[in-house]
């Protein structure tokens, strides 16, 4: 799986396989960070600007549960508890299911007990693939 990346100008997502400019090829680099600041994968495919590891957005989180035989992930997010929305994502394909994780930038996952993992943990890439391998 390759690396998902976020533009810091406009925030497109996109797989760093994708990237037409990449680092060490970035043009007139050292006028373009500061010091500290992490070194880019590369520019966005986009707009042009700078591109960095998307990292997950701290407080969000999803629920995974497996009904009949199909992944069912919600996202956290308009004030309902998980059980009184509808799923944003149903797949019986543990990679689907995987990508939307990762593409939806969430920092921790609750797990339904048919899972057999623990019930909330962090975002932690390993521990996704754990996830998802087992099925």
């Amino acid at each position: 799986m390759s690396t998902l990346l976020c533009c810091d100008n406009c925030d497109k997502l996109f797989d760093e396989s994708e990237l037409e400019v990449s680092f060490p090829d970035i043009p007139d680099l050292l006028e373009r960070i500061e010091p500290g600041e992490p070194v880019p994968y590369g520019e966005c495919i986009e707009c042009g600007c700078l591109v960095h590891k998307a990292e997950p957005i701290p407080g969000k989180r999803v629920f995974v549960s497996v009904v009949g035989g199909k992944f069912e992930i919600t996202l956290d997010g308009d004030g309902k508890s998980f059980s009184e929305r509808e799923p944003d994502c149903i797949t019986d394909d543990p990679k689907v299911a995987r990508e939307f994780l990762v593409r939806a930038r969430v920092d921790s996952v609750m797990c339904s007990s048919s899972l057999d993992f623990p019930d909330d943990y962090g975002m932690d890439p390993v521990k996704v693939e754990q996830l998802f391998s087992s099925r």
